[in-house]
């Protein structure tokens, strides 16, 4: 028996052994910090300097160091040579292939000498320090090359390969060869994606797996950096550490995994390898603006498959199209652009090309100006950062810099003069109002210009829109206060904003342990901070701004306990579902995804009456309501596992005009205690179906260019027929109106609801039109956007009787309106 067990236990090592040698060695994902100190040595490298190119050196591999986040260096002696531009390709250690997507850094190290293992030589990926000053960096593309620039020194230049580990050496710049750096690091396979009938699979991510048979997809696969490009070209990660393979592809797009063919790593000759990918098909989407123009390149997309429910963002090329792999057949998918969503079938045979169009939004022209200031120097206009505000339907919302930058940068290039041109204003959607731009730099300046409503107008006939000099003012505001805890509690340290109002964040500080907060803050255009606020979670407070006295008394909260069973077949047991948690009046204060059978807690700021909603993951359906939770200050409220679909409805809704024509996309919401629940949309046919819990009261239903509907849930089936929207036609005082008259657009706000819209001025007509989806008192306003406040300039009603609405401006009312804000 004894002997039987040795001679097995004899196996079982050599079988292990057998394992590790054909797996090999496992890729460090890890920073260099994170690696054992094993002192080992790279591979083996020729004794002869002359056998070694000056671009290839003597390699060996660092000693692990402590608290590095960029692990690996190569020193490269510039010298005073002059400056040089280095083409680097880095190649992992164990296949000898590209290393893709990858970030390099050139950084100048210390004077003279080259950093030795240990403390000394690590450094991080952030700003200058320590004697380092950065240079340059790239990102190595699909072939695992990268070009960068190296300024002429005494010292030596890191050559950084973030959060990877690389070997190191030291080499002249004397050669054109590039430098070759081998990493431990998982490489990326060039491939060309293709379907059986030989056409390029585009959109479409990549990934070498372990297989063909035990092809490991799933949440633990990662995949190449960008998708397949209009060739079908793609990285493909490696998602094994084998040596020898068998390997295969696996694909993946939308949410969607398929297993593809064998691959052959070792037959990459510096060639994109072809991979036969098994049945799949493509959506082509074509979009144009309301006149059916061209929009503008790069205007974004938003593709969600709803099986999957996952989306990715795409950008229409020249031509106004953008097309996307389908990695399975039969699939839904919703598509959204800035003015229009559509929900399709995707294809259902191998090959097969979904064509839609989509409404974008117009060409917008570029914006121009000028930076500033009495004091400010190139290095001031150099770090400025950019920002576009705007507001639609009442809510605030931002362009990043990102966004505004032209071609391919991801900043706003400003030159000497301080002159600079601002892009992708395409991405502002029809309707938007109050636009201001906002540019940030050094030492808290900031310059602050509003932006001409002429921007909304899709064709301008130029290119550019100049906004003159914007003026750098150097002066940070400082406030600040002191946090106090809720009664009976402990003061954790908290984060501290200051808001405008309860929407957009201006500045965020964190307290001390007792509860002081200082936050230097930029001014706005006029100084004004009317509205200012200091917000905790969801609890708010006042702000006196300028002032180091603000009190702030936090109010004792308390938790609520979930738990989800699933009672009904039309919901899956693995379902994921969204939890909205609402405060007495209705407003959200939480909402959290959540799969069935999952528990949650909610952490409340405050104490109070919540309502509890479990909606579907595409925001269609609510399941289940809890009303009223009563929750003390410091209580802990575990409700009894809820029984999600328990009394659900399944209702049909039909949507259609007066005349009987069904109306495509139309927003059916589902509301309870006038509070919308989730909204629909309906398909070509004007049918959509939606799940309702027995508490839900009532149906309201929306279109463009129809009156707001509302219903009660009565039967299963609903049918709705949308009236046509009242047209409204505002005239401005005869004495005002000449042949090239072209004003401004107008704002209405609806007195009850509290929804604004805007009229644009039609120069043909002479008037400002619009159509207004709803009855009752409107007002036409002139909005502050500094100091956030509105004058009423005229009220009218919107008869039941849907007859078209007909008003002239008198003199004060106009003077108020367009000859009052142009002086300001």
């Amino acid at each position: 028996m004894g002997k039987s067990l040795w001679i097995l236990a004899a196996i079982g090592v050599l079988l292990g052994v057998a394992l590790w040698t054909l797996a090999g060695p496992q890729y460090p994902l890890a920073d260099a910090s994170s690696a054992p100190n094993t002192g080992s040595t790279g591979p083996e490298q020729p004794a002869s300097s002359e056998a070694s190119n000056a671009f290839e050196p003597l390699l060996r591999r660092p000693d692990p160091v402590a608290g590095t986040a960029a692990g690996s260096r190569v020193h490269l002696d510039v010298g005073e040579a002059g400056a040089r531009e280095v083409d680097v390709e880095l190649t992992d250690r164990i296949h000898g292939l590209p290393v893709a997507g990858v970030e390099i850094e050139v950084v100048q190290s210390g004077a003279g000498q080259v950093p030795a293992g240990g403390p000394s030589a690590g450094f991080r990926l952030e700003p200058p320090r320590h004697g380092r000053v950065p240079r340059m960096a790239r990102i190595t593309d699909l072939f695992g090359r990268a070009r960068v620039a190296a300024e002429p020194g005494e010292g030596h230049f890191v050559l950084s390969v973030a959060r990877r580990r690389a070997f190191v050496g030291t080499a002249e710049l004397e050669s054109d060869s590039p430098l070759r750096v081998e990493v431990d690091s998982p490489p990326s396979l060039p491939l060309r994606l293709v379907g059986p009938d030989g056409r390029p699979v585009v959109g479409a991510l990549a990934a070498v797996v372990f297989g063909p048979d035990r092809v490991p997809l799933g949440r633990a696969a990662s995949w190449g950096f960008e998708p397949s490009d209009p060739f079908g070209v793609a990285p493909a990660l490696f998602n094994t550490p084998s040596r020898t393979g068998p390997f295969a592809v696996a694909v993946r797009s939308l949410g969607i995994e398929s297993a593809g063919p064998p691959v052959d790593p070792m037959a990459f000759e510096g060639e994109p390898l072809a991979a036969a990918l098994p049945p799949h098909g493509s959506i082509l989407i074509a979009v144009r603006d309301a006149d059916g123009a061209l929009p503008a390149p790069g205007q974004g997309l938003v593709l969600r498959c709803v099986e999957s429910d996952e989306e990715l963002w795409g950008r229409v090329d020249d031509q106004g199209q953008y097309r996307q792999a389908v990695v399975g057949l039969g699939l839904h998918f919703e598509i959204r652009s800035h003015a229009e969503a559509r929900t399709l079938a995707g294809p259902v045979a191998d090959g097969e090309e979904v064509a839609v169009n989509l409404v974008g939004v117009g060409r917008r022209v570029r914006l121009t100006g000028r930076l500033v200031g009495p004091d400010v120097g190139s290095a001031e206009l150099s770090a400025a950062r950019f920002a576009l505000s705007y507001r639609l339907d009442g809510e605030a919302h931002e362009l990043d810099e990102d966004e505004l930058a032209l071609g391919d940068g991801d900043e706003v290039r400003v030159d000497k003069a301080g002159q600079f041109v601002l892009g992708g204003l395409e991405q502002l959607p029809d309707g938007f109002e109050g636009a201001e731009l906002r540019v940030f730099s050094s030492g808290f300046r900031l310059a602050c210009a509003p932006v001409p409503a002429e921007l909304g107008v899709a064709e301008l006939g130029r290119d550019e829109l100049n906004l003159g000099d914007l003026t750098l003012v150097p002066s940070g505001v400082t406030t600040g206060g002191q946090l106090l805890p809720a009664p009976g509690q402990v003061l954790e340290t908290q984060l501290v904003t200051l808001r405008r109002g309860e929407g957009e964040e201006l500045e965020f500080a964190r307290c001390d342990d007792e509860g002081r907060f200082v936050l230097t803050h930029m001014p706005f255009a006029g100084g004004s901070l009317s509205g200012a606020q200091f917000s905790v979670g969801r609890q708010f407070w006042p702000a006196e701004i300028g002032s180091l006295e603000n009190v702030l008394q936090l109010e004792a909260g308390g938790s609520i306990d979930v738990r989800l069973e699933g009672a009904h077949e039309e919901i899956p047991a693995v379902a994921r579902l969204e939890l909205c948690l609402l405060d007495g009046q209705g407003n959200l204060v939480s909402q959290r995804k959540i799969r069935m059978g999952g528990d949650i807690r909610f952490e409340l700021d405050r104490a109070g009456s919540f309502d509890l909603w479990v909606r579907s993951n595409s925001n269609a359906d609510i399941y289940q309501v809890v009303e009223g939770i009563e929750v003390e200050p410091g209580q802990v409220v575990r409700l009894d596992p809820l029984r999600v679909g328990v009394g659900l409805r399944e209702v049909e809704v039909h949507v259609a005009d007066s005349q009987g024509r069904p109306i495509r996309n139309a927003h059916v919401s589902l509301e309870l205690h006038g509070s919308s629940g989730a909204t629909s949309r309906t398909m070509g046919s004007g049918r959509t179906t939606v799940l309702a819990a027995p508490q839900v009261e009532r149906l309201v239903v929306r279109a463009p260019g129809y009156r707001t509907a509302a219903t009660r849930l009565v039967s299963n089936r609903i049918d709705i027929h949308l009236p046509a929207a009242l047209e409204v036609s505002i005239a401005p005082p005869e004495q005002r109106i000449t042949d090239d008259a072209n004003f401004g657009g107008l704002s209405l706000r609806h007195t009850s609801a509290g929804r604004s819209l805007r009229c644009e001025f039609d120069s043909e007509r002479g008037v400002w039109s619009g159509h207004l989806s709803e009855t009752g008192t409107y007002s036409i306003v002139m909005r502050d956007d500094h100091s956030f406040t509105e004058t009423e300039i005229l009220r009218f009603d919107a008869p039941e009787s849907g007859e078209a609405i007909e008003l002239r401006l008198n003199d004060h009312q106009f003077s108020t309106l367009f000859d009052d804000w142009s002086q300001r």
